[in-house]
């Protein structure tokens, strides 16, 4: 029954993720998508800087900052193919 919640706080943070950088809603995949991205290089940022997370809310805090990251990277790989 964990997993479901690991599910559900992805989405959602990827759906946070793109109201806050006023992006188009994406799909429930897509965000999930990129709610697991951003918990994977959230965590790893997180732990660099030595901070830590806890909770589900920890969870959300930590995808979401790392989901930003991945949408600005994006971003600029986009933005050097295009002028290439």
């Amino acid at each position: 029954m964990n997993w479901i919640w690991y599910i559900l706080l992805g989405a959602l943070s990827g759906w946070l993720t793109m109201r806050l950088l006023k992006r188009e809603s994406s799909s429930f995949l897509r965000n999930l998508i990129l709610g697991a991205a951003g918990g994977f290089v959230g965590s790893w940022i997180f732990k660099i800087v030595g901070l830590g997370a806890t909770g589900k809310l920890g969870f959300i805090i930590t995808s979401v900052v790392g989901a930003v990251v991945v949408v600005w990277v994006a971003d600029k790989l986009r933005d050097t193919d295009v002028k290439k």
